[in-house]
């Protein structure tokens, strides 16, 4: 079974795109609001963006969901 911090790295390598390869359209995090310049990274789609700080939070709620569901299926 996956770690924690495993499912965490695995969401950042598989989902996380260079910035060289983000569209420029979007200037600010859909979640917290922040500027591009207010974060480290800002990840970007088509019509939305999301900061490092909020997938972290994102990456957390989805790592703890996976290990309790992992958990019930035992």
């Amino acid at each position: 079974m996956e770690t924690k911090s495993e499912i965490l790295k695995r969401v950042f390598e598989e989902f996380i795109l260079p910035e060289s390869e983000q569209p420029t359209e979007i200037n600010e995090c859909s979640f917290c609001g922040k500027h591009r310049d207010q974060v480290n990274t800002l990840v970007i789609c088509s019509s939305a963006g999301i900061c490092d700080a909020c997938v972290s939070i994102a990456a957390e709620i989805v790592a703890d969901y996976f290990v309790e569901y992992k958990q019930c299926q035992k």
